[in-house]
């Protein structure tokens, strides 16, 4: 009886025991799940933190050249009026050089040359019906003289260039003069119709050869050029040097645009953050304008300066960020 109670009494203890141990080992693991939590949070705040404090910078440069592409033209091409009548002479070649002046060609006119005939019997017949006649003989004289001097008709140039001749017409040849003097031929958009103006300096480039040259803007069109449909697009010349560019080269005409091309984003209030050597940002105000995506800084910032491209309200003038 007595080692039966013994035996009761140790059963008892040891539920009591493993009761215990169970409740123990719960509070462990409620605990290590709260600071496994706690952990957790702590590193996403420390991660996020240091996420919201990363900063980007870049180094700012000059905005890029604006570019046209056209064609090396003459400056002046003219269908020149060929004297009617039939070709008598023909002084030049197609495709020759004249100067001003030169004798092209010569035509007869051969109705010109009966009038001339007709009034030279006229003129006879009247001074030997009547001598007394002066004024009459006289205004035929002078008649007769005018006629007689288009009866031949010689064509010259009336600048220097080169003739283009096409006498595939019976009637008469077609003659184009082409000057010696060159100009760049393009076309600018509305779009960047005030990136240039007049007397603008650009850089034109042959294509073909890579021959660059100096020149300036000497005409840009108020009116915009037919054919361009919805895109306008306005007519932009340049003259030139006749000895290094020929007529019909395609051609690239850099301008060169003034300010610093950065991200809008940079720009917070009319500042930006620029990074000393030290790698702290300061504050400095800037003067431009924004273009698109992008912000043209015209006075403020330095080509080769380091900005801050992402800025947020958290930063302040010193604050290390590189």
């Amino acid at each position: 009886m007595t080692a039966k109670r013994t035996s009761q009494k140790q059963s008892r203890w040891r539920k009591l025991l493993a009761t215990k141990r169970r409740r123990l080992i719960m509070i462990i693991s409620i605990l290590v799940i709260l600071i496994l939590i706690i952990i957790g949070i702590q590193h996403s705040n420390t991660k996020k933190d240091k996420s919201q404090s990363t900063f980007s910078t870049m180094r700012v440069t000059s905005q890029p050249s604006f570019n046209l592409t056209g064609k090396i033209e003459p400056v002046e091409t003219q269908m020149l009026t060929v004297p009617s009548g039939k070709l008598q002479s023909l002084n030049v070649k197609n495709g020759d050089h004249v100067v001003q002046g030169q004798a092209i060609l010569t035509m007869h006119n051969d109705d010109l040359q009966s009038q001339v005939a007709n009034l030279q019997n006229q003129l006879d017949q009247s001074q030997s019906a009547s001598s007394d006649d002066q004024t009459t003989g006289s205004s035929m004289q002078q008649q007769l003289k005018n006629i007689s001097e288009k009866v031949n008709q010689t064509l010259v140039a009336p600048y220097s260039g080169y003739v283009s001749i096409d006498q595939s017409k019976e009637d008469a040849p077609v003659v184009t003069l082409y000057s010696d003097n060159l100009q760049f031929v393009g076309q600018v958009s509305e779009y960047d119709y005030d990136k240039l103006h007049q007397s603008t300096d650009l850089k034109v480039k042959a294509l073909a050869t890579n021959h660059v040259a100096n020149t300036q803007v000497n005409y840009l069109a108020t009116i915009p050029t037919k054919g361009t449909g919805n895109n306008t697009r306005y007519k932009v010349t340049a003259s030139v040097n006749a000895n290094q560019f020929m007529a019909g080269q395609t051609a690239k005409a850099s301008i060169k645009q003034d300010g610093i091309l950065i991200p809008k984003k940079a720009v917070r209030n009319g500042k930006v953050f620029v990074v000393d050597t030290d790698g702290k940002a300061r504050k400095a105000k800037i003067s431009g304008h924004a273009v698109n995506s992008s912000y043209v800084v015209t006075d403020g910032i330095d080509e080769g300066d380091k900005i801050v491209i992402n800025p947020n309200s958290k930063l302040k003038n010193n604050t290390k960020v590189d």
